[in-house]
């Protein structure tokens, strides 16, 4: 990124508001610290030298000389940082002075959001490049990779919180802030409809989470779960029905499928699970022939709804031009 122009840096403002009661950073104030950055009611001391080596607009503004009437507290400058956030700061501070020598495997979600936040006004190339990095492998556009996390448990990049359900929603809303729209059939498929979502979303990702979970649903049934059918309502012909045609006891195998037809539909309760690997139990009382059978549709299945998955979500005609739309 090529530096910015004196005229698009952030402004220097007066300290604060008279009606503003400013507080000082509990963890990032430092005596040493060459510069006041005052974030909302919050300052922060820290050193210009630390700033300027991950920020190239910062740096360039360093370079500025100071004006007259620049505001001063205990001899050092303060900056104003309009439209930013505390909470942000903090986060990316807490990433510039680590208060352990490893950095935590699995960030937390606000953490990665401030950083891929302030590290695109402030162009923090390295820091952004790497809280993307932890997005995309948590939410992939891969379907090898999203077997790989499901089965290991998912969350293995990013830290859940509290609430898996409030960060999910709290990252379709980032993704759609900095347009990161490949990590968003992901993020749409895990964030189940119900009750207890509808006050997280926006009213036009409510819309496209309901009308893609209801796709999903029609779509399990002609993918997925399409060997539930009985072969003559199947393509039977073609092999990919139960009884299969390799089948050498097809009266056994239908009464397994209708058993398992009935606690398979029964447990999914209208809820998709269109890219859940294959489960053994769906396997009782068929012959090899069968399950193998079975399997075979099942897996063709979860490649065609993964496929079809930016489409469900009315995001793209496909992940190679979804991925097209990534602003990074």
């Amino acid at each position: 990124m090529s530096s910015a122009s004196p005229t698009n840096h952030p402004p220097k403002l007066p300290i604060s508001e008279p009606s503003q009661t400013i507080i000082r950073s509990p963890d990032f104030f430092f005596e040493d610290g060459s510069i006041i950055l005052q974030v909302q009611s919050t300052q922060f001391r820290v050193a210009k030298s630390m700033l300027a080596l991950h920020s190239t607009v910062l740096r360039d503004m360093f370079t500025l000389p100071l004006p007259a009437n620049e505001p001063m507290v205990e001899g050092c400058p303060v900056v104003v940082l309009p439209g930013d956030t505390a909470e942000d700061w903090a986060h990316l501070l807490g990433v510039m002075y680590p208060k352990s020598f490893l950095r935590p495997k699995r960030p937390t979600f606000p953490s990665i959001a401030a950083v891929i936040r302030l590290g695109k006004k402030y162009d923090m190339a390295r820091f952004r490049q790497e809280a993307l990095a932890q997005l995309k492998s948590e939410f992939p556009s891969a379907l090898e990779d999203l077997d790989e996390l499901a089965a290991e448990g998912y969350w293995q990049y990013i830290h859940a919180g509290k609430s898996a359900k409030q960060t999910l929603a709290s990252a379709i809303a980032l993704a759609r802030e900095v347009s990161l729209l490949s990590v968003l059939p992901v993020m749409f498929y895990h964030l189940k409809p119900s009750d207890d979502t509808k006050a997280m979303l926006s009213l036009a990702d409510r819309v496209t989470q309901l009308e893609g979970h209801l796709a999903l649903l029609r779509l399990q049934e002609e993918t997925t779960m399409k060997w539930l059918r009985p072969a003559d309502e199947a393509d039977a012909d073609d092999g990919w029905g139960i009884p299969s045609n390799q089948c050498r006891h097809p009266l056994v195998c239908e009464a397994a499928l209708k058993q398992t037809a009935f606690t398979t539909l029964r447990s999914l309760k209208g809820k998709d699970y269109v890219l859940d690997e294959w489960s053994e139990e769906w396997e009782e009382g068929l012959c090899e022939n069968c399950r193998e059978t079975a399997k075979a549709i099942h897996e063709e299945g979860r490649k065609e709804c993964w496929r079809q998955l930016p489409v469900v979500f009315g995001l793209a005609d496909s992940w190679e031009e979804l991925a097209k739309l990534d602003f990074e």
